[in-house]
């Protein structure tokens, strides 16, 4: 199974929303790129129903499917598309702001991570910028059938908690 990304992990998890809403700039190096987030508890559910044989019917579909790669991913967005939803939801104004890797490794460092964590990070944001976090396939809904959470739902979740 290949994770195309937590979508809590681009919508503040991490503690960096308060900072990002009160400056009105959320800053990364993805670019123009897109992620095909999905939340965990998709992902999980999904994963259960591969490792449990749920996929399919009877013996033979699990031997069939026996190496499949499952590519999970939820409608893909872009960190212009994360800040302006939480703009909305919030009423406060929020923009994106694309720095170099290294940039946006320093800012991350300045704001109290530890340097290889800022800088794991921003590898993470660049190859957003590079695809590897995108997918077109529909193997996520197909396993936990239904819609992935909408990326709307998940900022609404985390500006409760905020």
């Amino acid at each position: 199974m290949r994770n195309g990304g937590y979508t809590e992990l681009y919508t503040g998890e991490l503690g960096d929303i308060g900072p990002a809403l009160d400056s009105g700039v959320m800053y990364g190096c993805a670019g123009e790129g897109r992620v095909s987030g999905a939340t965990r508890a998709d992902l999980a559910a999904a994963a259960a129903r591969v490792l449990l044989g749920a996929v399919g019917s009877g013996q033979a579909h699990a031997a069939a499917n026996n190496g499949r790669v499952y590519e999970l991913g939820g409608t893909a967005f872009s960190l212009h598309e994360v800040a302006a939803e939480f703009s909305r939801q919030s009423g406060r104004p929020l923009r994106y702001q694309d720095l170099s890797v290294g940039e946006y490794a320093e800012a991350l460092t300045t704001q109290g991570l530890p340097r290889e964590f800022s800088d794991l990070l921003a590898d993470t944001s660049l190859a957003v910028s590079n695809g590897d976090w995108f997918t077109t396939s529909n193997d996520l809904e197909q396993l936990i059938e239904r819609p992935a959470v909408p990326l709307a739902d998940v900022i609404a979740t985390q500006l409760r908690a905020f």
